[in-house]
This record gives C-alpha cells, sequence and structure tokens, in this order.
C-alpha cells in the first residue's frame, strides 16, 4: 500500500474503533499486516468479520484469541507503527510470523513468536 492509502485506511480504521469502543493496534511492513485488536467481545467479533468480508484482505488468520484483564493499548483507537519505514527494518522473524502452520491448539502449546514480537516491538 502507498503511504496515502495507509493514512486513509487509518483514519478511517481509527473513526471507526472510536465510535465502536474498540482499541488496537496495526503493523505493517511489505504487504502484510499484524493486528491487535481489543474491546467488548462482540464488537471485536463484528470488527473481524468486516475484515474477513473485505476484498482487500487475503490469507487471514487468527493467530490468538483469548479475554485480557485490561487493554494494552487502551489510549489507542489503532496505534500503527510501519515497519517499512522504521530505520531498523522489520524485526527479524516477521516474515515467519505469517509462514506458521500452526492451529489454534499448536499456538497454546509452543511459544509464541507473535508475542515475541509484539513484546519487543510494543514493551508488552
Amino acid at each position: 500500500m502507498s503511504p496515502s492509502e495507509l493514512a486513509e485506511l487509518l483514519e478511517k480504521a481509527r473513526a471507526f474503533n472510536h465510535a465502536a469502543g474498540i482499541t488496537g493496534a496495526l503493523f505493517y511492513h511489505d504487504g502484510y499486516f499484524l493486528q491487535v485488536i481489543e474491546g467488548d467481545e462482540a464488537a471485536v467479533r463484528d470488527l473481524y468479520a468486516n475484515i474477513k468480508r473485505d476484498p482487500r484482505h487475503r490469507a487471514i488468520t487468527t493467530l490468538f484469541e483469548e479475554p485480557i484483564r485490561e487493554r494494552e493499548f487502551a489510549n489507542w483507537s489503532m496505534a500503527f507503527r510501519n515497519l517499512d519505514l522504521d530505520p531498523n527494518g522489520a524485526p527479524e522473524g516477521f516474515e515467519e510470523i505469517f509462514n506458521m502452520d500452526l492451529d489454534q491448539n499448536e499456538l497454546k502449546r509452543y511459544p509464541s513468536k507473535v508475542r515475541v514480537f509484539l513484546a519487543e516491538m510494543c514493551g508488552l
């Protein structure tokens, strides 16, 4: 996506998320997105269903889903980081996240690369 397309996407997502009480983060690198969505379960499920129906998206995968005690991105209707513009680029192993052949049960048994990525990128 071009920088202007990303900006437009963020503007719309932030407005929608704010109105729906959803918070989260979006990471972008070389055509890939990794997204964290937080909020009321029904609102999150509705948003996710909309994302899955959007024809601009392909190969959507839920990496993990779980209840949380508190939001990690409570002050962000949509935190955003474009890793293509980061002077250090995407962290090592980022692309591996999108090539994992793990289902929900396997993700619970093995350390998640996604959790490691989020911890490194967000201090979680």
